[in-house]
């Protein structure tokens, strides 16, 4: 399995940028083509993410191919994942790991987890990101903020946002961004309560029904675009 690549430039492309435009065209995709549970749940969607990184700012954009789309939660926080979801999990320093969660209508939902262990209330050492830190959070999605009644049919759809590194470092604390720089983690797409439920992984996931599992997360290397 090949690592998750963090491309190191100098200048973001703009958001909307599209997944395929000529300035993107020399960064590798990294496509999602592990399943859970796919025999009692066939519908794979197609699902390629490309990465960025500057000294301010994490970027993140996913191209999606997908059917059965639905998008309707709207609270940040809320369960976006019962929605069409494109997620990124992931450690800067092995303090604890993000979960970004962004349903199609681009509704964020993220914590800082030190403990994954789970509980009646979610998991036993976690902190939510604040409402003002997600507001500062930029998403773009090409599809609207809710998407109802569901899209049975075949449904192009792109999601790009970036984060701020001064929001990851509020949370995880300091963290290196140099070239050659190793985080670990995952990419993720569910839809759990879509009429075709489905999960995806990039880095496998060998037992357990479960995103949450940090000890199946892969090395994601910063480099720069010509490494």
């Amino acid at each position: 399995m090949n690592n998750i690549i963090i491309n190191k430039i100098k200048e973001l492309p703009p958001l909307k940028t599209d997944f395929f435009d000529d300035i993107l065209d020399s960064f590798r995709p990294f496509t999602l083509n592990k399943t859970l549970l796919n025999e009692k749940f066939p519908h794979t969607p197609v699902v390629s993410v490309k990465l960025f990184i500057n000294e301010d700012t994490l970027q993140v954009k996913f191209f999606l191919i997908d059917k059965y789309v639905k998008s309707e939660v709207t609270d940040f926080n809320g369960p976006v994942c019962t929605d069409s979801c494109a997620e990124f999990f992931f450690s800067v320093n092995g303090n604890g790991y993000f979960n970004f969660e962004i349903n199609a209508g681009g509704t964020v939902h993220s914590s800082f987890i030190r403990n994954c262990e789970r509980t009646s209330d979610g998991f036993r050492d976690y902190t939510y990101l604040s409402e003002d830190d997600l507001r500062g959070i930029e998403i773009y999605s090409t599809m609207p903020k809710i998407v109802l009644p569901e899209i049975a049919q075949k449904t192009i759809w792109q999601l790009s946002y970036n984060v701020p590194l001064r929001t990851l470092e509020k949370y995880a604390g300091e963290f290196e961004i140099a070239v050659g720089t190793v985080w670990h983690g995952n990419l993720y797409k569910c839809a759990d309560s879509t009429s075709h439920p489905h999960w995806l992984t990039y880095f496998p996931i060998i037992e357990g029904f479960n995103f949450h599992q940090p000890n199946f997360f892969g090395e994601i290397r910063i480099n720069t675009e010509d490494e």
